[in-house]
């Protein structure tokens, strides 16, 4: 009888266990993980998968890699980019 009740029991805590792993940490719960989901959304906002690659290897680049040339050529680009937006703005030509 004891065999049985620890057996359950283990069977129980694999089970558990099992469950746990089918989650994923995501904003601060556990919520559960669909890998078949992820993949949809990003065929279907193939740009906005596009648009955050960029951003993360931009950051990436700028923290770990960048020389102090590097540094002074980036910010003198996104000075003329936020022109450029600015005057997009005034125009009234937003997207």
């Amino acid at each position: 009888m004891k065999w049985i009740l620890i057996v359950c029991t283990l069977n129980l805590i694999l089970s558990v266990v099992d469950l746990y792993k089918s989650y994923k940490r995501k904003w601060g719960y556990l919520m559960a993980y669909y890998p078949e989901n992820d993949k949809r959304w990003r065929e279907k906002n193939k740009e906005k998968v596009k648009h955050g690659n960029a951003r993360r290897q931009a950051r990436s680049f700028v923290k770990n890699y960048a020389t102090l040339e590097e540094l002074k050529d980036l910010k003198e680009r996104i000075a003329e980019r936020e022109k450029e937006l600015i005057e997009i703005l005034k125009d009234g030509n937003c997207q």
